[in-house]
């Protein structure tokens, strides 16, 4: 793929001050958040106090980010002047954009801060052409398009508006219509509108037809979808030129957001860099994977592919379940003995159906490339495992840490620290899923208040003869100078030039290389081998791992004085203990390391 005139965004939720850290950290572009004081549809999360904003926008853009704030609830009008109180905040503050629900909203912000930008919520429901010319009529100057959309529809889209569009591309999937569900406040007076849905999609059902239930196993969650991975579509989002790509989580922990941030960070990057595709898909894999043990119920295209309801829904769990792993043959002593099922996640549609089919019918309206599946799993001990009964629901569901693994032939012989889990319950045929990884969860945690390496700076070095040394250092929008206070001289031996400013550095170089083994403990010393047509004589220390002619010296063969192969050079006698074990001087070894 070619480079494009600009990258879109990496937005990543931020429900949490350690959840924000973990997506700068890992190289968001922008991160969302609500406010504690209200009109967010995600009223659940910790959200951040209105008083706090200030200095949390100020750390959100030292960083190189954008800070969006999230105002996606329908308003009542008593409630207006509340409103009006945060969005004066959010204005001071320097907030980058609103991600709005409610056109009074809007208009409301227009009128207190136009300077703001405007952001259409996917629960304004903007789907195509005309009711993005509605939003623009609001002072919308993106808009996050549904997630029932797909690539070809997104498309279409993009190419009858001016509006920047921004996309889902990971994340949990609503079951109704752009997030219009009304099912949480007609059966239990919450509204998902106002920040403070239910789930009501997560809850088991049973399949009524015709007046009879039909039995379905353990296939009981038929609203619950799986969760929404769109690394197959990112090609094509790219070249449709979406401005933003989104993460769903905000009541997610930072471990989530940092795999799935830094995951399409770097398949981002690489498909707009153009280079090695099979290297980015590989890595891809490998993150998607550290994905699906942070939080998955099964990764899906979503509707990004087209529509496909056969496979949206698996239905036999609502929550994270991870990575399939076997099923358990037999339990030996403190062991649990597990091996592969190819079976193990089978197709759950159409069950009710008299004659069914033995996989999905039908074609995808927009298929995707097969590339984007997580890599195989290799199960080791501080990994996290449950086993699987049929019962998701049940809060003491067998499982725990792993102290170690032992694979012998197609089996997995695992072990549990003692008492950790009642082996008496397991049974042969129980499903093993890996839920989570210890190293994942300690790296989520290593951040620091300042995430570094995020801003690039450019230098710019000036000088003339009879004048100071001048730096230009620029970042964004900040430039700095600063000016030596002794004027450049004329050179007097040699003047500089690239080609002897390169050697010079080449030699910096080897020096500090050199200088780095001599300080390495013994047992990390080695000795690589030289090209042969090099004019400095061999290795043949008293160290067994320098008396090929072959190899260069390590640190231990170094010595002061010179060598055979400088001592003519030098008019000095080599001794003859150096002459005998041809010994390297400092010089010699400095030079075979810059040839090398």
């Amino acid at each position: 793929m070619t480079a494009r005139s600009y990258k879109p965004e990496v937005l990543a939720p931020a429900g949490s001050m350690p959840a924000l850290l973990a997506a700068l950290q890992h190289g968001a572009d922008a991160v969302y958040f609500g406010l504690a004081e209200g009109f967010n549809a995600r009223a659940r999360a910790a959200n951040f106090a209105l008083a706090d904003l200030p200095e949390l926008v100020a750390r959100i853009h030292r960083a190189g980010a954008r800070a969006y704030v999230t105002l996606n609830t329908l308003v009542f009008e008593p409630e207006l002047p509340a409103l009006e109180r945060v969005l004066r905040g959010i204005a001071a503050a320097g907030v980058d954009a609103l991600i709005v629900q409610d056109p009074a909203v809007c208009l409301l912000a227009r009128a207190i801060a136009p300077e703001l930008e405007l952001h259409a919520s996917t629960q304004m429901t903007i789907a195509e052409p005309a009711a993005a010319a509605f939003a623009a009529q609001l002072g919308v100057t993106r808009v996050v398009v549904p997630r029932e959309l797909s690539v070809t529809e997104i498309e279409a889209f993009a190419a009858g508006t001016e509006l920047e569009l921004e996309v889902f591309v990971h994340g949990a999937l609503c079951v109704s219509w752009s997030g219009q569900c009304l099912t949480s406040e007609a059966w239990g007076g919450r509204s998902a509108n106002r920040g403070q849905c239910a789930q009501s999609c997560r809850m088991p059902y049973e399949l009524v037809v015709d007046g009879q239930a039909r039995p379905l196993g353990d296939v009981q969650y038929l609203l619950s979808p799986k969760d929404l991975s769109g690394a197959r579509a990112m090609p094509e989002l790219l070249r449709i030129g979406v401005h933003g790509l989104k993460i769903e989580g905000r009541q997610k922990g930072p471990q989530y957001v940092a795999t799935a941030t830094g995951g399409y960070r770097r398949w981002v990057d690489a498909l707009m860099s153009g280079g090695d595709r099979r290297a980015a898909e590989r890595q891809l894999a490998d993150d998607l994977l550290r994905m699906s043990l942070s939080y998955t119920r099964g990764f899906s295209d979503g509707f990004l592919g087209g529509s496909d309801h056969q496979t949206l829904v698996e239905g036999r769990f609502p929550k994270h379940r991870g990575v399939f792993v076997g099923r358990v043959r037999r339990v030996v002593g403190d062991q649990v003995v597990i091996g592969p099922d190819a079976g193990g996640r089978p197709w759950t549609g159409a069950l009710a159906v008299p004659e069914r089919p033995a996989g999905p019918t039908g074609e995808r309206s927009a298929p995707l490339p097969a590339a984007g599946d997580a890599a195989a799993l290799q199960l080791r001990a501080g990994m996290g495992v449950v086993f699987d009964q049929g019962d998701p629901e049940d809060k003491n569901e067998p499982g725990g840490a792993l102290w170690r693994v032992d694979q012998r032939g197609d089996e997995w012989w695992l072990g549990f620290g003692n008492g950790s889990i009642d082996l008496s319950r397991l049974r042969p045929g129980d499903r093993v899923f890996a839920t989570n990884d210890s190293a994942l969860a300690a790296e989520a945690t290593r951040l620091g208040d300042e995430p570094t390496g995020r801003n690039a700076i450019d230098l710019a070095v000036t000088g003339a003869l009879g004048a100071p040394l001048a730096v230009t250092a620029r970042c964004g929008a900040w430039s700095a100078q600063a000016t030596g206070d002794t004027p450049l001289a004329a050179a007097r031996a040699r003047a500089s030039t690239s080609r002897c400013c390169a050697t010079s550095s080449a030699r910096s170089a080897a020096r500090r290389s050199a200088a780095a083994r001599s300080t390495a403990p013994a047992s990390r010393r080695a000795c690589t081998p030289r090209p042969a047509s090099s004019r400095n004589c061999g290795g043949g220390s008293s160290s067994s791992c320098c008396r090929s002619s072959n190899a260069a010296p390590c640190a231990r063969s170094i010595r002061r004085r010179p060598c055979r192969a400088c001592a003519p050079r030098s008019g000095r006698s080599a001794g003859p203990a150096q002459a005998r074990r041809r010994s390297w001087c400092r010089s010699c070894a400095a030079t075979s390391n810059s040839t090398r």
